[in-house]
């Protein structure tokens, strides 16, 4: 049985490739992309469990981003794991209801641990009610 669909949003391709390894070795399947302008499509996709996204992606600020991520109804449970300031996590937190808002540099356990929790939920936010 294959493992949960991680959709892994990150620019730094060593932070990604240690991500997709640790990912891996836990069961989840992960695709990465490196580029702000690919996140909304592939969110929409509606073919990912979860979402881990950094919000430093080339392409777009912060603020774009999750206005791209934002417009994505229903959408799957996002992790934003992210250096950016807090008030950045803050306001991206209030627009997207992350299932988690870690940030860098946080652990790889308190990662998995959200990420799990995201995927025990179930839940996919920001659907219109």
């Amino acid at each position: 049985m294959a493992g949960p669909r991680i959709l892994l949003a990150e620019d730094d391709p060593v932070t990604a490739g240690m991500l997709e390894h640790i990912f891996s070795f836990e069961g989840y399947r992960t695709e990465w992309i490196m580029t702000a302008e690919k996140v909304g499509a592939a969110v929409k996709d509606g073919s990912y469990d979860a979402v881990v996204l950094d919000l430093n992606l080339r392409g777009m600020t912060p603020e774009e981003l999750v206005s791209r991520v934002g417009e994505v109804f229903p959408r799957p449970p996002i992790i934003i794991f992210s250096a950016c300031p807090m008030r950045v996590l803050e306001a991206a937190g209030q627009a997207l209801g992350p299932a988690a808002i870690l940030q860098k540099p946080a652990g790889m356990e308190q990662l998995l641990s959200a990420v799990a929790m995201a995927l025990a939920s179930g839940a996919h936010h920001g659907s219109r009610g």
